[in-house]
């Protein structure tokens, strides 16, 4: 690899780790880990939603400029950042809706340049910074960490380091990579891209109002179950965002869905080791930061298919392990077993990133990387968020608490187990393909 495009790769993932990192300290666990914690209902909530909207679409169409798209998600979180130091801009609603909107084409931007490595034949770079660009997004909300707990008045303002940080490093690329990427993205795949990108604003036209009369209940009987609103909601996304991803082909449809599926299952795990760690926040910091730096590891290596699935079952296996020996409780390792739940903690991050940077070569195929693993599993994840609520009940009633679904460890495991089957149906399906195309030359490659 030429040094100048090892730095200009350096640099982009640089930014892509740092800017959700940063916003994250701002905005919260809800917008850290991707997944809304609410929805607001009505015609109000269509302009914040639409800022970010706009920024994927224009994401997708300026693919080939991902270093200016870099720098231009950069600036748009740095006023979040700004609100450290004038706290009269905290009042402003856009401000949050241009910290999502930086924070998504960020993103866009870093798989971009993931594609334009794997363009150039580089795949062990480019499966490793497309893992971190989704690695850090968990990472993020690990240091956040259990702020009802335990909240250090003083986190919000270590954002502004790496917020500057990320802006030097959007520079940097942009002075290295000013030109337009050699890949040309399929048009079919952007469109389906900005199509899932436009399902954020489901959530805005399905009311209550509606879905009451489409499903002839009352009112007042949805109003004591407000779950089944959000569940609604999330069917209705889910339903579209896996329609898009297997129109998307044979190779991306199934990479969408393992992106997804590991993001979904590590929900309510990272809630219960961010829990755990709360009153030793040095310890929670470098055990997130060590599985980060474990994932990418492993997604540069080779046997990044075999670690990955590795990973999910091991979680799979050390959910359902706590869940068996806290006799159906795993609350009780919140207040008593800090030390696994950090090694826990760090091999969730870890798995994460490893199985997005597996899933990264087949979704690249006709320079899809950007919309599959963006806005399309992006729907996916919100999608499944919505609907987790319906498998985690308790006598007919969710479970009440910030750990409420935590008692539901076997959901996690479940789609921790599936994600790593799709991974290793993934890795078998491309073996066999990469073996069939030496006898018959010409064949696409994922």
């Amino acid at each position: 690899m030429p040094s100048s495009t090892k730095i200009w790769a350096i640099a982009a993932a640089a930014a892509g780790t740092l800017v959700p990192v940063a916003t994250a300290m701002r905005l919260g666990w809800a917008q850290a880990t991707l997944v809304p914690s609410r929805i607001e209902w009505g015609l109000s909530s269509l302009v914040p939603t639409m800022i970010p909207v706009i920024a994927v679409i224009a994401g997708l169409l300026l693919i080939r400029w991902w270093s200016w798209l870099l720098a231009a998600g950069t600036l748009l979180c740095l006023p979040m950042t700004a609100a450290l130091f004038l706290p009269s801009l905290a009042g402003h609603t856009s401000v949050y809706s241009f910290a999502q909107a930086g924070g998504a084409l960020v993103l866009v931007a870093v798989l971009g340049a993931a594609q334009e490595l794997m363009t150039q034949g580089e795949r062990a770079w480019a499966a490793t910074i497309a893992g971190s660009a989704v690695g850090a997004g968990v990472v993020a909300a690990a240091l956040l960490g259990a702020t009802w707990l335990r909240s250090d008045p003083g986190l919000a303002y270590v954002a502004a380091v790496p917020a500057l940080l990320a802006v030097m490093a959007a520079v940097l690329a942009v002075v290295l990579h000013p030109g337009a990427a050699a890949f040309r993205p399929s048009a079919r795949l952007t469109v389906l891209g900005s199509l899932a990108a436009l399902l954020a604003f489901v959530p805005a036209l399905a009311t209550p109002e509606r879905i009451s009369s489409v499903l002839d209940i009352s009112l007042d009987s949805l109003g004591r179950r407000p779950y089944i609103l959000v569940a609604v909601i999330g069917l209705a996304i889910l339903a579209a965002a896996a329609l898009l991803a297997a129109i998307t082909g044979p190779w991306s449809g199934p990479s969408t869905a393992g992106a997804a599926l590991v993001q979904v299952g590590v929900v309510v795990p990272l809630l219960l080791t961010s829990a755990s760690v709360a009153y030793h926040p040095w310890y929670g910091t470098l055990t997130a930061l060590a599985g980060f730096a474990a994932g990418c590891a492993a997604g540069a290596s080779r046997w990044r298919t075999q670690l990955a699935v590795t990973g999910g079952v091991l979680c799979a296996l050390l959910l359902l392990l706590a869940l068996a020996a806290t006799g159906g409780d795993p609350e009780k390792v919140v207040s008593a077993a800090w030390i696994p739940g950090g090694l826990l903690l760090a091999l969730l991050v870890a798995t994460v990133t490893c199985t997005v940077a597996s899933c990264a070569e087949p979704a690249a195929a006709r320079g899809g990387l950007p919309a599959v693993l963006g806005p399309i599993a992006g729907a996916l994840v919100i999608g499944g968020r919505y609907v987790s609520p319906l498998t985690q009940l308790d006598g007919g009633e969710p479970s009440s608490g910030r750990l409420g679904g935590s008692g539901h460890l076997e959901i996690s495991a479940g789609l921790l187990l599936a994600a790593a089957l799709v991974v290793a149906g993934l890795g078998l399906a491309a073996t066999w393909h990469r073996s069939r195309s030496q006898a018959q030359p010409g064949q696409e490659r994922p």
